[in-house]
């Protein structure tokens, strides 16, 4: 959007103006584990090692989201001469 105008020959008014608009939508799912009875496998992401805890405290997780964002903004410089 764009105005520019000039009033009795000597004052000129102008201005520029827009908008923006920006949405996100997004899911994720993850799994892990950590914590295993063996000190070499420390944290281990699902599907890389399938053992077995012998006694140890291993600690599972697992979950999901599903979110979304979005942005609006409007700008608009203008001027007098």
């Amino acid at each position: 959007l764009t105005y520019d105008h000039t009033f009795a020959e000597k004052h000129r008014v102008s201005f520029s103006g827009g908008a923006e608009y920006q949405y996100t939508k997004a899911q994720q799912i993850y799994a892990g584990a950590s914590d295993f009875a063996d000190p070499f496998f420390k944290n281990i992401i699902v599907g890389t090692y399938s053992g077995n805890d012998a006694g140890g405290t291993l600690q599972l997780l697992s979950g999901a989201a599903l979110f979304s964002i979005g942005l609006e903004s409007y700008f608009g410089p203008g001027g007098y001469s």
